[in-house]
């Protein structure tokens, strides 16, 4: 459920937060929401946020393959205020309202479908929410949205408000009963009078007064499966209308459901972004395909390749939520599972040292790979912790795995050697070509390229003494290592 990955999945408690919800039934009901593995249930997800995506740009008859909200030249353009239709936007505002008026009554729903009496709160929670029910169709209807379906609650409302106030109270009415009036007219003079005939009276008129609750009860009984079912669907519009407004707010594309490749463009990391924003900098997307086979991504440090893992895995979940994408344009294919073995995995294994740990997570995305269901495995620096030699041959073994099982993977990693035929990226890293001006601590990332380039060797760039010496480390250490790279070189010649 989305309560239990949104505790695993970095990135994702971000989203959530950011999430518009109008009503703690709607939060209730998202934290609730299944991973989806069914393209077709994806879609349905996905075509009902698009629907108030249209709403909220005031976009008529748009197709839906568009990916992109509003046409954008650059998903991190800067952020605009959620562009509303004109026409659309007092109405918008008015469901919205109307959305956080809504309470969780599904238990006095349950109650009353069972046959319980109801007492004064419940007759009020459902005459409450009746009203509002009438008041939410007639939004949708003025807004022609047909997205969702609530019930006619035109009798629950005369069952519950005989005098036609049409407000949000509830009372034993002295019009559901003669009897019922005569005797409270009879208590109101007899109180000033005879106090022992007027407490007589009154009792008399609490009997009357359980009757009409038991009776009324009766009334509504064949109506709470439709006023439950729109609970639902009350709960769904508001998680749709939350996710849309988010996606247009933040310029976030609607997913194509993808057949064989997963494909991302201008990919980029929403919680990342933002904390980046707010020094002044610019995150900056990539571009990404994932075959239905491992593909290597190699890169010095601080190239940015534990973001990316932790970007793709961000978009299939956010994907498999129903959500809008953070890029310019998605295509992705279903899996049944993602399984990740990264450093953030290994605080759940405690007691295990970093190699241990990190063993156990790839022997399960191994056991994953032989299930014959599709995976999305991402594997951050496999075999890092251990000697280059051994950890090359494990990761070695580890792609012909993946290879076998045609698991669509992304694996990090510093080692070279692979004699695997699988896909290769490279994060391009420091602009050669920009560094006229000496990079500093601070400005570093301003110079470097997180973009994938495909190349067909493995080797990886050698620029951690390059971006050692921009951090500022003792100039002894980086000659002494200066000299053994060269020793090396002379050495291999």
């Amino acid at each position: 459920m989305f309560s239990n990955a949104i505790s695993k999945v970095s990135g994702l408690r971000y989203i959530a937060d950011s999430l518009e919800l109008q009503s703690s039934l709607g939060r209730q009901h998202l934290l609730k929401q299944h991973f989806l593995i069914d393209g077709k249930d994806i879609d349905f997800q996905l075509n009902r946020v698009s629907v108030f995506v249209d709403l909220l740009t005031g976009i008529k008859g748009k197709s839906k393959a568009e990916g992109t909200v509003g046409q954008m030249t650059h998903v991190m353009a800067e952020k605009a205020p959620c562009p509303t239709d004109t026409g659309n936007s007092d109405k918008i505002d008015q469901l919205r309202h109307a959305l956080s008026e809504v309470h969780d009554i599904s238990s006095t729903l349950s109650f009353l479908q069972s046959g319980l009496t109801l007492d004064d709160i419940g007759l009020f929670e459902v005459k409450r929410f009746a009203l509002l029910v009438d008041q939410i169709s007639s939004i949708l209807r003025q807004l022609n949205c047909m997205a969702v379906k609530l019930a006619e609650t035109g009798k629950v409302i005369d069952i519950l408000d005989p005098d036609k106030q049409r407000i949000p109270h509830f009372y034993i009415y002295d019009s559901y009963s003669n009897t019922l009036a005569n005797l409270r007219k009879q208590y109101d003079c007899l109180i000033k009078t005879d106090l022992q005939k007027a407490e007589a009276v009154r009792v008399e008129s609490l009997e009357v007064e359980d009757g009409i609750r038991l009776q009324l009860s009766m009334e509504l009984k064949p109506f709470a499966k439709e006023l439950m079912e729109s609970l639902t669907s009350i709960a769904d519009l508001d998680v749709w209308l939350a996710k849309a407004t988010l996606a247009v707010k933040m310029h976030y594309c609607k997913p194509v459901i993808g057949i064989t490749v997963t494909e991302y463009r201008q990919l980029f990391n929403p919680e990342i972004a933002d904390a980046l924003e707010s020094r002044g900098k610019t995150f900056q997307p990539v571009d990404i395909d994932l075959m239905e086979s491992p593909c290597i991504v190699t890169g010095a440090n601080m190239a940015g390749k534990t973001v990316l893992l932790k970007s793709v895995a961000l978009a299939q979940y956010l994907f498999q939520y129903g959500f809008y994408i953070p890029a310019l344009k998605a295509e992705i294919v279903p899996v049944e599972r993602v399984i990740t073995s990264m450093a953030d995995d290994q605080s759940e294994l405690r007691g295990l040292s970093s190699f241990a740990a990190e063993m156990l997570n790839i022997n399960a995305i191994i056991l994953a790979s032989r299930s014959h269901k599709q995976l999305l495995g991402l594997i951050d620096e496999p075999a890092r912790t251990t000697n280059p030699h051994e950890g090359l041959a494990l990761v070695n073994a580890l792609l012909d795995i993946l290879q076998k099982g045609n698991v669509r993977s992304l694996i990090t990693t510093h080692y070279s050697g692979f004699v695997s035929d699988c896909r290769r990226l490279r994060v391009k890293g420091l602009k050669t070509d920009e560094l006229a001006v000496k990079p500093t601590i601070e400005t570093i990332n301003d110079h470097m390229d997180y973009s994938l380039v495909e190349v067909q060797s493995d080797q990886v760039p050698l620029e951690a003494l390059r971006i050692a010496a921009i951090l500022g480390i003792d100039e002894e250490l980086i000659a002494g290592a200066s000299r053994y790279l060269e020793n090396k070189r002379n050495t291999n010649i």
